[in-house]
């Protein structure tokens, strides 16, 4: 068992399997079993460590999506929309991470206002065209 745990190295984002290898292992053990291993602070600790490097990636690729935003245009609804699905499809303890959000919400509220303004012109444009 102690060399399951000792096993996992260094935690990063391809630890998974060794990681989950290593908490089967220990689950499948008696309780007298698991009195004896005496590395288990080091599985749970790569089990948090893992978990958090999970969420940092998940944040990166959202902190992406807002990024590709970039200037917004009547067109950039699509972008912007991708970007606020990748952000709310993450657990709360991911969307901490992400350090663009408000980014996200100015893109947001720039489409609405380019929007409003484009309904005007074009209601504009055929109220003159009637006359």
């Amino acid at each position: 068992m102690k060399a399951k745990i000792d096993a996992i190295g260094p935690v990063a984002l391809d630890s998974g399997a060794a990681i989950a290898a290593a908490r089967d292992a220990y689950d499948e053990l008696t309780d007298a079993q698991k009195k004896l291993v005496t590395n288990y602070n080091v599985l749970t600790a790569a089990e948090e460590q893992f978990a958090q490097l999970q969420f940092q990636a998940a944040a990166d690729a959202v902190e992406a999506k807002i990024a590709a935003i970039g200037t917004v245009t009547l067109d950039s609804g699509t972008a912007i929309a991708a970007a606020r699905d990748a952000y709310d499809a993450l657990p709360e303890d991911g969307k901490a991470l992400v350090e663009n959000y408000d980014v996200l919400l100015a893109a947001e509220q720039q489409l609405e206002e380019k929007m409003e303004r484009w309904m005007y012109l074009e209601d504009l444009a055929a109220r003159i065209a009637e006359q």
